[in-house]
């Protein structure tokens, strides 16, 4: 049988596009058939493997990104508040339902992987891919049971604003909840007090007529659209007029001088306002401005009062206090601890600072174009791209302390000082996987694969491997990468090349002697 009638649809198509789904099936019953596997049929086998690689890496990463345990929970949750009482049961059961069906979605087409696997693996038994891919369906198979199970036991009843809710209701103390829908590109407020959601306009309005926890919201949109000084002007409103959480609010921003000038008095006396009032936040802060005095009987006492109302930072600051005064820790001792700290993070930002002034010189105006987007590193150690952004290549502007950019086809990396590499963009060969690499010098990218340089001279690579491109593990004495389409080339320190993949051109690494890398060493620290 001829391997192009295998599978006659483009390689992605079974996995990436669900409307025109191959039959697998039909697959499986026509390699049953074959008694002779020959270099057309394992061609399109490799294909087909390639695209269930392919899709195994999108399901862990959603899995890992968007569908974790707490972000379930955490959308159910919002479901449940951002609704009136007599709505919130219905909304959450909706959304367990989407989940179940998505993951139900999911469990079969890795099933049907895996059965494809099988039958791929009877027929070519020595193909070393095959059983770390039955292995990942596996795994992807036992994480989508657990997220069912996590949905299947979640209700309502146990949401965890539920019971401070009906706290606040019977103390009569009910907050306005800003909510931010990013999808919408939307802020609104919802008033536990009335079940109500306000526009930002009416929340003002509302505010302006002395309502507290209006005013304590207020303090929180600005927060939320990044305008300190408007937040600070509504918490301290808020404060003012008896708001425990506004109090609060105040207190950290003078204990940690944010937006203010570092004051301790006037935070020990708003923290001292809140924590009277029963917020755990403003017990566990006063408890800090105690322990900061180094009165550690008074912090206990405060750590104590916050940590039964379940804060978590009190229950662990109660413990090493329990501790200094179980161990009779004087005053002065805390005192010498506290000045080794702050000496240690002031060598700790000494050294990440050379590491950026070491680099600076040498990358400023660095620039990497993939198919079509274009990233390039400013001076400052930031990135700046632009173009094609579908497969969200261009997200960088949060990157900081980068000293290396280099784009794939539809990807983006950053070598930080630190050694560090982040990724963004397409990640559909796994080639955005670099977030456990360290100790990284240089980094090179091209298509859908990545490869860095460690500073022990070993390489690493992660992305497409259909050509061998990635096999990089027993390089040594690496001084130079580059990746390129289907290959990967390395410069030794002796001059001479390590290639793998793809071999351009009857390209032969024997007759390559004497290059001189554009390396130039240098003793990295790594954070």
């Amino acid at each position: 049988m001829d391997g192009r009638r295998l599978c006659r649809q483009r390689r992605a198509t079974p996995i990436r596009k669900r409307k025109e789904k191959l039959d697998y099936n039909e697959i499986i019953k026509r390699l049953d058939s074959i008694e002779n596997i020959d270099t057309g049929i394992l061609l399109e086998l490799i294909k087909i493997v390639d695209a269930i690689e392919a899709a195994l890496a999108d399901l862990e990463g959603n899995l890992d990104n968007v569908f974790t345990k707490s972000k379930i929970k955490d959308k159910l949750t919002s479901a449940a508040i951002s609704e009136k009482l007599s709505n919130r049961q219905e909304l959450v059961s909706k959304y367990k339902r989407e989940y179940i069906e998505t993951f139900e979605e999911w469990s079969n087409d890795v099933i049907t992987y895996k059965n494809l696997l099988k039958a791929f693996h009877k027929k070519t038994p020595g193909n070393k891919r095959i059983l770390p891919l039955l292995t990942r369906c596996e795994n992807g198979l036992q994480t989508l049971n657990e997220r069912r199970n996590i949905l299947n036991q979640w209700q309502y009843e146990s949401c965890e604003h539920e019971q401070p809710l009906k706290t606040a209701l019977q103390k009569n103390d009910m907050e306005i909840v800003i909510q931010v829908n990013k999808e919408l590109g939307k802020i609104t407020a919802y008033d536990d007090r009335t079940a109500k959601t306000y526009t930002i306009e009416e929340l003002q309005n509302l505010a302006l007529k002395d309502d507290n926890a209006a005013q304590k919201a207020m303090g929180d949109y600005f927060h939320e659209i990044n305008n300190p000084d408007e937040a600070l002007a509504w918490y301290r409103k808020a404060a003012e007029n008896g708001h425990a959480k506004a109090q609060w609010h105040l207190g950290v921003r003078y204990f940690s001088g944010c937006g203010v000038k570092k004051d301790m008095s006037q935070a020990e006396n708003w923290f001292r306002k809140s924590a009277e009032q029963g917020d755990a936040g403003g017990q566990h802060g006063l408890g800090g401005c105690y322990l900061a005095k180094t009165d550690f009987v008074n912090a206990r006492h405060w750590f104590e009062k916050a940590a039964a109302q379940g804060h978590a930072d009190a229950k662990s600051a109660l413990e090493l206090v329990s501790l200094m005064l179980k161990a009779n820790y004087t005053p002065q001792q805390h005192e010498q601890y506290l000045q080794q700290e702050k000496e240690k993070k002031r060598i700790e930002e000494e050294a990440r600072n050379k590491r950026i002034a070491d680099f600076q010189g040498c990358v400023s105006g660095s620039v990497s174009a993939g198919i079509s987007h274009t990233v390039g590193l400013k001076a400052d150690g930031t990135v700046k791209a632009v173009g094609d952004n579908s497969a969200g290549q261009c997200d960088v502007s949060g990157w900081r302390d980068i000293i290396l950019v280099s784009a794939g086809d539809n990807s983006t990396f950053g070598l930080k000082s630190d050694g560090t590499v982040a990724a963004a963009g397409d990640n559909s060969a796994g080639q955005c996987n670099v977030g456990g690499w360290r100790d990284i010098i240089s980094i090179s990218a091209k298509g859908s694969h990545i490869v860095g340089l460690k500073s022990g001279g070993t390489a690493v690579a992660a992305g497409d491997n259909c050509k061998g491109q990635c096999n990089v593990g027993g390089w040594r004495d690496i001084v130079s990468v580059s990746a390129r389409d289907g290959y990967t080339v390395g410069v030794k320190s002796d001059g001479s090349v390590f290639r793998s993949g793809w071999d351009p051109a009857n390209f032969d690494a024997d007759e390559w002697r004497n290059l001189v890398s554009d390396y130039k060493e240098r003793q990295m620290e790594v954070k």
